[in-house]
């Protein structure tokens, strides 16, 4: 399981389509779910931990892509649920991608030149996965919350966001998901 962390429909759109063309993964299912109040992570993911369906999430950092890509058979053994599964065992493990939530944090930039450098940013980070993951595996991508434009926005100040999250705005609130399977 991969969760992206920020990514909103539009943007959820832009970034899956271009991955699933590129590494053969077909749809299996897709669809939406509303994010809970406040739109934040940790609001999303407790509910599942709570339940005991989610335990460890790995932040997928530089330094796990880079470990990754080095070793790919021996990550994606340690982050595979399939045996837990099988075995009627939860809690789950998820590889929690942060680049769009940390991205819209601190940029300044219209939404296009943001969406440019999240399709980079998502080549360097959660293509390598999808690049590895063998034939046949199936894998449940899903974000967490999205985020709005602030329109209040005060372009002289370096401080305030222009990106928000947190509320209940269609953007924030529609957390899309697609079971994908590789080819």
């Amino acid at each position: 399981m991969a969760i992206i962390d920020g990514a909103r429909l539009d943007v959820w759109k832009a970034l899956l389509d271009k991955a699933l063309a590129d590494y053969n993964l077909q749809i299996l299912r897709e669809g939406l779910l509303w994010a809970m109040q406040p739109t934040v992570t940790e609001n999303q993911l407790a509910p599942l931990k709570e339940e005991g369906l989610l335990g460890h999430v790995l932040n997928m950092d530089e330094q796990l892509v880079a470990e990754l890509i080095s070793d790919p058979n021996v990550f994606l053994q340690a982050a595979d649920n399939l045996k837990a599964l099988s075995a009627g065992k939860t809690p789950l493990k998820a590889l929690k991608f942060n680049f769009i939530d940390d991205k819209i944090h601190s940029s300044r930039d219209k939404l296009p030149v943001l969406l440019e450098e999240l399709q980079l940013q998502t080549r360097k980070k959660l293509h390598p996965l999808l690049e590895y993951l063998p034939p046949g595996a199936i894998m449940l991508i899903a974000a967490d919350h999205g985020f709005r434009t602030n329109l209040y926005h005060n372009k002289d100040s370096k401080e305030e966001p222009l990106y928000l999250h947190g509320s209940n705005t269609f953007f924030e609130a529609l957390a899309p998901w697609t079971l994908v399977k590789k080819r």
